[in-house]
Parts: C-alpha cells; sequence; structure tokens
C-alpha cells in the first residue's frame, strides 16, 4: 500500500491502519518544511514502518534541497507527466539522481482531447490497440512509472494490456513530437518552475 501524508498525519495513519507495513509514503506536495517533513519520513524508514520514502509534486530545485539536507535519496517522484507535458528535463535529473519517475495523471484527466488526437489514433490502429494503451506503453518505454487512476473493471483490464507490443522508433518520435511542455492543471504552481526551464 501507497500513501501519501504530512507528518502529523502519519500517526494516526499507523494507527488506523490495518497494515504493519507500508510500501511506500511519499510527501503529496511541498510544504513550508519540506525537510522537517521528510526527516519524519526518514524516522518511518527507520523504525520499519515502510519499506521507502519519495515525494510527489517536486520541481527539481526541491528535490535537489532534500538530497543536499537529508540522508535518505528519495525512491520516487510522483509528477504530472503525460503525452502533452512528458517532463523531458526532469526525467533526465531524476534518472541522474537515482529517483524513479513516476506519472500522476497519464491521461490529464482526459484534457487536451489526447484520446482523439490523429498521431495517438493512427498509431493506435497500427497496433489494434487503444489510444489509452499507446499513451501509457510510449509513457512506460521512456521508463516512467504509471498507474492510471480508474474505476472501471474493463478499464483496469485495458491499462494493463500494454506489455505484447512496441512502439517502434518512428512511433515514439511522432509521439514526443506533441509535447507541448504544458501542465493541464498547474498545480502544484511551483511545478511551472520545469515548463519555463525545459
Amino acid at each position: 500500500m501507497v500513501i501519501k501524508a504530512h507528518p502529523e498525519e502519519l500517526t494516526d495513519r499507523w494507527r488506523n491502519s490495518v497494515l504493519t507495513i507500508f510500501d511506500l509514503i511519499l510527501i503529496h506536495w511541498p510544504t513550508g518544511d519540506n525537510i522537517g517533513t521528510y526527516r519524519a519520513l526518514e524516522d518511518a524508514l527507520n523504525e520499519g514502518k515502510c519499506r521507502a520514502i519519495g515525494l510527489s509534486n517536486f520541481n527539481s530545485q526541491q528535490f535537489s534541497q532534500i538530497i543536499e539536507e537529508c540522508d535518505v535519496r528519495p525512491a520516487v517522484n510522483q509528477i504530472e507527466t503525460h503525452i502533452m507535458w512528458q517532463q523531458k528535463r526532469m526525467h533526465k535529473f531524476l534518472s541522474k539522481n537515482d529517483c524513479i519517475h513516476e506519472s500522476w495523471s497519464p491521461f490529464s484527466s482526459g484534457s487536451f482531447n489526447m484520446f482523439n488526437d490523429e498521431t495517438v489514433l493512427d498509431i493506435a490502429n497500427n497496433h489494434d490497440k487503444t489510444p489509452a494503451q499507446i499513451i501509457l506503453r510510449f509513457l512506460i518505454q521512456n521508463d516512467i512509472v504509471v498507474i492510471p487512476k480508474s474505476s472501471s473493471k474493463d478499464r483496469m483490464k485495458e491499462n494493463l494490456d500494454v506489455f505484447d507490443f512496441d512502439l517502434n522508433r518512428d512511433e515514439i518520435f511522432r509521439i514526443r513530437n506533441l509535447d507541448k511542455n504544458q501542465s493541464y492543471c498547474n498545480w502544484p504552481y511551483s511545478m511551472q518552475y520545469e515548463a519555463v526551464n525545459p
């Protein structure tokens, strides 16, 4: 199980959970005290309450502050990433710092009309797949972890059915050219640092 929590919530989470250990705990977004918050996660890790700790919605400057002032390197940084904001600069930065790049909202909550994009539709037709599967496959082939949100069993099954094909070099190039370096929600605002410094 993965949880996103603030330090004051952690004790309540453990007390109310049926689990004895969490797989991953993330800081949900930057706070007024990123270092203090992250150190609370380090304590949880050292006490055996979780297997890994990480960040969510941290830009490269905020991430750098964590690795400079804390002991445990974040295992994950979950940031808005989809074909219209591929986060190429952040991906290189996270890879260089041995941190897993995880996409939140890989479908941008339906924004940008990406399921009807001509390039995506054409590639989907080539592989007899859905546009959603093409988008997920593109992210996966670019070493980005995806956990698409769905309450539909059919959609969940569809989202898992992306490991029986590969996009070729030309298809990857075409999808890379769709990148607008643009957030669909502009939240948190601090992530816009990455949009204006690609």
